[in-house]
């Protein structure tokens, strides 16, 4: 996502396209989990009970995973996944549910995506929502579009052309939508981020790529993102190439300005702690860490998306649930 009316999510707090004071995760973790939680943006403390993400697919009862969320006009859309093993198999699911953001209640049917697909990633202006990539089980670098205000089934919106993608995610500021990173066909990981006007149907152009700070001059997958309207932030993830020698799951976040494509990512801080597969979300100024993914605790973390420099930190917000292993691969949203 960028210009600006100006999803990273456009300046200020706009719900119709997917930024707002209270944020949702979805599914996720291992065993995988249907539960669907909230928090309220702009506080801390734990995540409460929303409801359960309906029909994973044969074994919908074991709940689903490697879904991706979005927003819209008071609405949130968590698409696609993996169902919790039917005989043992993974299932890979074409399914838009969606539910309202202001009430706590269980996501219903609002249609299909055009393939079945997992690890992909979405985002929205408020009247469009878009859905990059994803596996089934490899990689694809097609991209789905779906109108936000009418129930029914997505079409094709073009391909990223920077290639096949997956686990990963995506951001905006209301006009562009941007993704980036994760992984190739070949399980490589991607230093590039892409981006696309959501309004229109056609293939997504190259931002940048990442920076030089050696914090954040590396390939990424498994990362969150979030925006506030003018920077788009990736961060935390697994690193294939560390800066401190070897592969690292790393805390590091950067971003990228909207209003500079083609520009590489600077350097914004780090977490409290490392993160694997965990989603983000975020109102107008503060970005959200939905759970730290395959860690537990679940840890929520949020940072100021606001500040300047390249020595921030962010900080603990709560927990959300976690089954064994964690919570990763969930899917989050924010909305209002």
């Amino acid at each position: 996502m960028l210009v600006r009316h100006h999803r990273g999510l456009s300046v200020g707090s706009d719900p119709a396209w997917g930024q707002g004071s209270r944020g949702l995760v979805a599914g996720g973790g291992t065993p995988w989990t249907s539960k669907i939680e909230y928090v309220t943006i702009a506080t801390t403390g734990n995540a409460a009970a929303f409801g359960v993400v309906h029909g994973a697919g044969p074994n919908s009862w074991d709940g689903s995973s490697n879904m991706s969320g979005t927003a819209g006009d008071g609405r949130g859309f968590i698409l696609a996944g993996h169902d919790g093993g039917y005989n043992g198999s993974d299932w890979s699911l074409n399914l838009i549910r969606y539910l309202t953001i202001a009430t706590t209640s269980d996501s219903a049917d609002f249609g299909d995506l055009t393939r079945n697909t997992g690890r992909g990633a979405a985002t929205s202006n408020g009247k469009r929502a878009l859905y990059f990539g994803g596996n089934n089980p490899s990689f694809s670098n097609s991209i789905d579009y779906f109108a936000i205000a009418t129930l029914g089934n997505a079409s094709v919106y073009g391909t990223i052309t920077s290639g096949e993608l997956g686990v990963t995610d995506a951001t905006g500021d209301g006009t562009y939508g941007m993704v980036g990173h994760g992984y190739n066909s070949s399980w490589q990981q991607n230093t590039w981020v892409d981006y696309c006007n959501i309004d229109t149907t056609s293939n997504t152009t190259l931002f940048g790529g990442a920076g030089t700070s050696p914090k954040v001059s590396i390939e990424g997958a498994n990362m969150f993102a979030c925006s506030n309207g003018m920077r788009a932030f990736y961060g935390g993830g697994y690193q294939q190439s560390a800066p401190f020698g070897g592969a690292s799951f790393a805390p590091f976040i950067e971003y990228w300005t909207f209003a500079v494509p083609t520009s590489n990512s600077l350097e914004w801080g780090q977490l409290p702690g490392s993160t694997k597969s965990a989603p983000g979300c975020s109102d107008d100024s503060r970005g959200m860490v939905m759970g730290r993914g395959d860690y537990n605790p679940s840890t929520i973390y949020y940072f100021d998306m606001n500040a300047t420099g390249s020595g921030n930190n962010a900080a603990t917000f709560g927990t959300i649930y976690h089954p064994q292993n964690g919570r990763g691969n969930a899917a989050a949203l924010a909305g209002d």
